[in-house]
């Protein structure tokens, strides 16, 4: 079996807007090892569960990286995670980038279900076969994972749906999950320019993603508002259900919320 070494010195390199947990599952798929060993050793806990949007033990990753990966942990947080679209909706977390911390409407509230968000990864099937173009391979996007998100805003064309679990992933589990295994380009759903909800629905999604921007998510934060935010989040949900099953609702644990709440990820 394959040792720390040859794990760290095999790590893809992480394509952009790719999960950092995408780039576990292409690992783990080109070595063909076991999952849950690699888990072990990338993440530093003997049987660690992360989520893909906001993935727990950032910090050991990002301490064993090679030098050579010019990546450190907060590069991976903020460039390979969902973290800089959550960390404007929560109170008081590590590394505020955007002023006082205030009372705000927050999407990452533990005792606040109603918070209507995806549960299953999604993409997009232009993306896929454009990242088999480009890279030689299909990945995860973070993007695409956005609640608030259900049109590719490259493409205006409709997300689809896997069966695969957006807040849990074990090692085994990883190995099942490549992209490159998973996805299927080909002919998407695009949306219909001349249907007002659709329009509205790419709207809202070219809003989300300009957030993990760090350049432009001030400006729409001071144009629109955290609670206008909030609320454009919930109405493309509320739009999405003529399209897709719903999502469910998640309940964010408490561990999410605070100073240290970046040491207990996912």
């Amino acid at each position: 079996m394959p040792g720390m070494r040859t794990f760290v010195r095999s790590l893809p390199t992480l394509f952009p807007d790719e999960l950092v947990a995408s780039m576990c599952a292409r690992l783990i798929d080109r070595l063909r090892v076991d999952g849950l060993v690699v888990f072990r050793t990338l993440f530093g806990v003997p049987y660690p569960r992360i989520s893909w949007d906001l993935p727990r033990y950032l910090d050991h990753l990002g301490n064993i990286l090679p030098s050579h990966y010019e990546l450190d942990y907060y590069d991976l947080l903020e460039q390979h995670t969902l973290f800089p679209f959550f960390r404007i909706f929560t109170p008081s977390v590590m590394l505020p980038t955007f002023g006082v911390n205030s009372h705000r409407p927050d999407l990452l509230h533990p005792d606040q279900a109603a918070r209507h968000v995806p549960t299953v990864l999604r993409y997009c099937p232009s993306c896929a076969d454009n990242d088999r173009l480009l890279h030689g391979e299909r990945y995860w996007h973070r993007s695409h994972q956005l609640p608030g998100v259900y049109v590719c805003v490259r493409h205006e064309m409709f997300l689809e749906p896997t069966t695969i679990e957006l807040w849990c992933l074990s090692g085994p589990e990883c190995e099942k999950a490549s992209a490159e295994r998973v996805l299927y380009g080909g002919q998407g759903r695009l949306i219909n320019p001349s249907l007002t909800d659709h329009l509205e629905m790419l709207r809202i999604a070219r809003i989300m993603v300009e957030l993990l921007n760090p350049q432009t998510a001030p400006t729409i934060i001071k144009e629109y508002g955290r609670q206008r935010l909030v609320h454009l989040s919930i109405e493309a949900y509320r739009l999405n259900l003529g399209d897709f099953v719903p999502p469910q609702r998640r309940v964010i644990p408490e561990s999410f919320i605070g100073q240290a709440w970046t040491q207990h990820l996912g």
